[in-house]
């Protein structure tokens, strides 16, 4: 453990939009007063194997207004709770994706993007550049990285437009985004006391739940979803993710509107433990 900084963990290379995230993190910790190391994994299942290992904290994408939920950082983050992982913060990114090449639009047969950007983007692509070969990177960053190595005019790719001017690369077409809003919910998580502590400063707005019954049965969400009703305790969402015990078995992620420490909240909780387990990912604020 080291006191004399805070290492941060985040989707790489530089450029990325969660390399922009983990700026405002950054920046929200600027009062204290200590060196910020920021480094950087090829995929977000290495991003949390660092914060479980030997970074501080890591700043996660966890769904987008378009292109929705994204599947390894829930499971990541259900799956390294157990070792003690928890959500301390969450912030949320305007996202707006560019079109980059050395060519033009007509001349383009290939495009690089990482499956979430091209999620975002389809609308235009399929409008504008309706035959191209579309290959999927594990990065924005990567996709930039392409166009920076390669001068070919039949290429080109989806980046944001911090990659522009970090990678040296034109621009063939701006916010080439689906829709008018754009924005990504980025988690912050943890599993280190004296990280969680900087993010400790008043009642927390949001705590995220895993709820797994321990039976099926007709009515079962239902009823779940009926505890916090009467409580009129506000759901912001829910989604059920694969167990992995087997096929058809599932677990419930939850967002709520209270903090954990709310002792309507508690009432809930243990009402829900009569027939589920249940885990609290974290109770948290969100970083503006």
């Amino acid at each position: 453990m080291n006191l004399d900084q805070i290492s941060i963990s985040t989707l790489g290379p530089q450029g990325t939009f969660s390399h922009q995230a983990a700026l405002k993190v950054i920046d929200y910790l600027k009062p204290i007063e200590i060196e910020k190391k920021l480094s950087f994994e090829r995929t977000i299942s290495k991003v949390f194997r660092e914060a479980d290992n030997g970074c501080d904290l890591a700043v996660i994408p966890l769904e987008n207004s378009t292109a929705g939920s994204i599947g390894s950082s829930m499971d990541n983050i259900i799956e390294y709770n157990k070792q003690g992982m928890e959500i301390v913060a969450e912030l949320d990114l305007e996202i707006s994706h560019f079109l980059t090449g050395h060519g033009n639009l007509s001349e383009i047969t290939t495009i690089h993007a990482h499956p979430q950007a091209y999620a975002q983007c389809d609308h235009f692509i399929e409008n504008k550049l309706n035959s191209v070969e579309v290959i999927y990177t594990t990065s924005n960053a990567e996709s930039a990285q392409i166009i920076q190595k390669t001068k070919s005019k039949t290429i080109g790719a989806i980046v944001p437009k911090i990659c522009l001017n970090l990678y040296g690369i034109p621009m063939l077409a701006e916010n080439i985004h689906n829709s008018s809003y754009n924005s990504t919910r980025f988690i912050v998580v943890s599993s280190k006391d004296h990280v969680k502590q900087y993010f400790n400063s008043r009642v927390k707005s949001k705590s995220t739940l895993l709820i797994d019954p321990r039976d099926d049965r007709p009515g079962l969400l239902n009823d779940i979803l009926q505890i916090f009703a009467v409580k009129l305790i506000n759901l912001t969402k829910i989604e059920s993710r694969p167990s992995k015990r087997r096929l058809g078995d599932y677990v419930f992620y939850l967002d709520i509107q209270a903090d954990l420490s709310n002792p309507i909240l508690q009432g809930c909780l243990e009402e829900l433990q009569i027939s589920a387990q249940v885990r609290n990912l974290g109770s948290y604020n969100r970083i503006v």
